[in-house]
């Protein structure tokens, strides 16, 4: 590495370092030229956390910018009607080209990410497995089996044990 290259990271960190405030707890999102990257690379252990407060600080949806060479910019919302119009209602309004399927390749071949056809035909596979006539009677008998097997030993045991007292069958399911 360079001396020049050497000499910008430490004016580029130094630049960083001046303007972030003093309250390290509140970051700017929208930086000049670069966007969100600093503050999403210096906040990235309470990402989650930050973008469920800037959620619920807008209304549940809110536009992130990106840097200004990548020219993409992300919606995130966290608004049950507005998941539903956009996966459901209205599908085939919302494209998703190869640079969304680039940008979200960690989920594998997920149906949010198939465009309006891929979409479809995955559907009628789908609704045609679930209508078949086996399937119905296999998880008939599994739930059945399941339930005569585990829950209702369960149940037993508990309404034996404490018969005053209710029951966390969240904890007894989970453990």
């Amino acid at each position: 590495m360079g001396y020049m290259e050497i000499f910008l990271t430490v004016i580029f960190c130094s630049l960083l370092l001046f303007l972030a405030p003093r309250n390290r707890s509140v970051f700017p999102w929208n930086w000049p030229l670069i966007k969100l990257m600093p503050t999403v690379y210096l906040k990235s252990h309470e990402l989650y956390d930050k973008v469920t407060q800037i959620l619920a600080e807008n209304n549940s949806t809110v536009l992130l910018k990106t840097s200004w060479f990548t020219k993409t910019d992300i919606l995130v919302t966290s608004d049950p009607a507005n998941v539903q119009h956009i996966l459901n209602s209205k599908y085939s309004v919302y494209q998703r080209g190869s640079e969304f399927r680039k940008a979200f390749d960690f989920f594998g071949d997920a149906i949010f990410l198939k465009d309006v056809q891929e979409w479809k035909e995955e559907k009628k596979f789908t609704h045609a497995f679930y209508k078949e006539n086996r399937f119905q009677k296999a998880s008939l008998k599994i739930i059945h089996q399941t339930l005569e097997r585990s829950l209702i030993p369960v149940l037993d045991h508990m309404s034996a044990k404490s018969s005053s007292r209710p029951a966390n069958l969240v904890q007894s399911l989970h453990a």
